[in-house]
């Protein structure tokens, strides 16, 4: 019998998925010992699709962007959207949760960008130390923890976690949100609902014209992105090799757009897509070159 079908007879509300990774084991602190179910590691489309319908409660977690959570060999993506729209109370947390909750109408505690490593503080302009991102990361899962275990609504989560004196945790608090069917509360920052809507012709066009960039480099160097995720999603070649080429042409196409903190980001997101081995590679390089380009 297959883990997923085992937990499909677990007689429970709560279903957590959150694929076993090192830089996320912080949010084990929210479900350990409560006895749910956890889906870490492998599975087909099937048997997820199944276990999160059995289930009133989905618990998503870990590495993801807006198009969805990151799994072991699949992108959780539009294609479980509505089957989620259905549950209630929720947890979204991974980095830009709030466009998918968004897009899919969810119910519960989502995350828009949420830093949770070094390498991401300093892409947004913070300095910090592995220390005080662990403070951040322990503190966060600590607060919703508690905050579930007391019957207490998720809106009393961004009190309990903010701390002025934390630039990590005010940056993440500003971006926490209770989700009722796509309805954030507190309204979605500035960055959040940039994240929310999609990146139109219009826009894009817009950004080409403010870097010099015309329509046929634009659409070279999407090829070359692409492409470039295609062979790393398919295991052809490692992340250091298309950092490396990604590099290079943004370098050339995109100039003054990659410093040392776009490159840092740039890196976690191929190491996200070389994790999952999943994604449509256009999209992808949709997603790569709008956050380039509007930085």
């Amino acid at each position: 019998m297959s883990r997923a079908r085992s937990i499909i007879e677990v007689e429970t509300s709560t279903l957590v998925v959150h694929l076993d990774d090192r830089t996320t084991d912080f949010l084990k602190a929210i479900y350990a010992g409560k006895g749910y179910p956890v889906i870490n590691g492998a599975v087909t489309k099937k048997e997820l699709a199944d276990a999160i319908r059995s289930h009133g409660r989905v618990f998503m977690l870990g590495h993801g962007c807006p198009s969805g959570l990151f799994g072991r060999s699949f992108m959780i993506d539009d294609e479980f959207g509505a089957l989620l729209a259905e549950k209630t109370d929720g947890l979204y947390i991974w980095c830009n949760a709030d466009a998918y909750a968004h897009r899919h109408k969810l119910s519960g505690l989502v995350s828009g960008m949420f830093i949770s490593e070094v390498a991401e503080a300093r892409y947004f302009g913070i300095e910090a130390t592995q220390e005080e991102v662990d403070r951040s990361n322990s503190n966060f899962s600590r607060v919703v923890r508690e905050i579930m275990d007391a019957g207490r609504p998720y809106s009393d989560v961004r009190q309990c976690y903010s701390n002025a004196e934390c630039k990590i945790t005010s940056y993440n608090n500003a971006r926490l949100y209770v989700f009722d069917q796509g309805a954030a509360s507190p309204a979605l920052h500035p960055s959040s609902a940039a994240h929310a809507r999609s990146w139109t012709a219009a826009e894009r066009e817009q950004d080409q014209a403010e870097i010099g960039l015309d329509q046929s480099e634009y659409d070279w160097l999407h090829s070359y992105f692409a492409n470039a995720l295609s062979d790393l999603i398919g295991g052809k070649t490692d992340v250091e090799t298309v950092l490396g080429g990604l590099k290079g042409v943004a370098d050339e196409f995109l100039p003054g757009k990659v410093d040392d903190d776009s490159l840092r980001w740039l890196k976690n997101a191929l190491d996200d897509i070389a994790l999952s081995q999943y994604g449509d590679p256009e999209d992808l390089a949709d997603e790569l070159l709008s956050a380039l380009m509007q930085d």
